[in-house]
């Protein structure tokens, strides 16, 4: 797994997260929001198509199934590290969901 790019950030009540990453000959793009309301937030994981040059989306699993929902809008200094694992299970499913 290579990491293409990857960044934490706070914005309008939320906290982000997205990670980019090539795995063999397939990139993924995994993405969490954690905003101050549990209807508003997500985890996604994307698959890029490289035939339409697009993101598709695989999986948007409910903000309740993650570990980060425990990150409150009003934290300070998220770091990646808090996302870590909820990246790491929708890859694992995003990967599954995709082999051939």
């Amino acid at each position: 797994m290579k990491t293409i790019s990857e960044r934490c950030y706070q914005q309008s009540q939320s906290w982000y997260y997205k990670k980019v990453v090539a795995v063999g000959e397939k990139t993924f793009k995994i993405e969490i929001r954690r905003n101050s309301h549990n209807s508003q937030s997500y985890a996604k994981a994307f698959i890029y198509d490289t035939i339409g040059s697009q993101w598709n989306e695989i999986i948007l699993a409910p903000i309740m199934e993650c570990e980060c929902q425990k990150i409150s809008y009003v934290t300070k200094d998220v770091q990646p590290s808090v996302f870590a694992n909820d990246f790491k299970r929708l890859l694992a499913e995003a990967k599954e969901i995709t082999r051939n």
